[in-house]
């Protein structure tokens, strides 16, 4: 699996993590939501044009639409699939900026704090990483708390205290879940890449651990071995954050793993 992930290339293998959610009989929403939500218009375009799978006609859609429960984290996915996300080099219009943080306080600044999902898909999957990271100085200035830590707040919301409820009940909160885990890694990454994928890496340590999740150790690992000077900065924040050197004897463990067979 590393290996092949390698091999690849860094869009078809991102195609391929993002085929890989559904393959096991388990869905693993994480590799989906890291392959796919962030990505700038040409990557998805990209990643779309390399993508293998002759049970879908070799399109990522066809997977998005057939596999995905037909609920507002499909909706995220699908319109990130479109290809139509704002590119970077637009220009960034402050008043229009101060408009999306508007709707979005509307949403989650509320004291109730509930729904809304759409208009959050809407404008956090489309807009650009320097659109968003204008729009989360906006927001700590208009209401004194980060975005991601409004989107966190308002995602406590699907820890719903019932005795009793119903299967489409728990289906729309697990949908609701990975939307604001969407939203988290649009966020987070438009804001600070380098500590979001560190923190990504940390996670995955636990992660192969208590789960035996290699798979996100791989996909996390393979997906930064494409950028050295996106890697360099990983390390330097993993280090100040965690007090770890990543060139040191954590990264030979982290390479080992990922060349290890026995993941494969």
């Amino acid at each position: 699996m590393a290996v092949l992930g390698r091999l690849l290339g860094p869009y078809e293998s991102e195609g391929w993590f993002a085929n890989c959610w559904y393959q096991p009989g388990e869905t693993r929403n994480e590799l989906l939501i890291e392959a796919l939500m962030g990505k700038s218009a040409d990557e998805i375009r990209k990643i779309k044009a390399s993508f293998k799978d002759a049970k879908y006609l070799n399109s990522l859609e066809k997977v998005g639409r057939n596999e995905l429960e037909g609920n507002k984290f499909r909706m995220a996915v699908l319109i990130q699939l479109e290809g139509v996300r704002m590119e970077g080099s637009e220009e960034i219009k402050i008043d229009s900026v101060k408009e999306d943080v508007r709707r979005l306080g509307e949403v989650m600044e509320r004291k109730d704090a509930r729904g809304g999902e759409i208009i959050m898909i809407e404008i956090l999957v489309d807009r650009s990483d320097r659109w968003i990271k204008e729009m989360a100085g906006q927001h700590k200035a208009t209401h004194q708390r980060d975005l991601a830590k409004a989107v966190m707040r308002h995602s406590k919301n699907l820890v719903v205290r019932m005795t009793k409820f119903s299967y489409s009940l728990f289906l729309c909160l697990f949908a609701k879940r990975w939307i604001g885990e969407t939203i988290l890694h649009t966020i987070n990454g438009a804001v600070d890449k380098p500590l979001r994928d560190a923190k990504l890496l940390e996670q995955t340590i636990t992660a192969l651990v208590e789960q035996g999740r290699g798979d996100l150790l791989i996909s996390r690992m393979v997906r930064v071995h494409w950028n050295p000077y996106h890697m360099d900065c990983i390390k330097k924040v993993y280090k100040k954050k965690f007090k770890v050197d990543l060139s040191g004897g954590l990264r030979e463990l982290l390479m080992v793993i990922l060349k290890s067979s026995c993941l494969g």
